[in-house]
């Protein structure tokens, strides 16, 4: 019996599915091209605002891609 969460998700339209694998893929290769990874964001807003983003303090990032990027 699948969780609570399992049924959530199945009634989303075209949202991947675990075994899906070749378009999980797909979306992994897109978000690579795009340097959508951990390092990649951190690069992007730069150290004091990514560490701002992990305290759940927005300001920095937000205000570095707006008048910055």
């Amino acid at each position: 019996m699948g969780s609570m969460a399992d049924e959530l998700y199945s009634r989303i339209p075209d949202t991947p599915i675990s075994d899906d694998t070749a378009r999980l893929e797909r979306i992994r290769g897109a978000l690579e091209k795009l340097n959508y990874s951990y390092d990649g964001v951190r690069d992007l807003l730069g150290e004091r605002a990514f560490e701002a983003m992990a305290r759940d303090q927005v300001v920095p990032g937000t205000w570095r891609v707006q008048n910055i990027l």
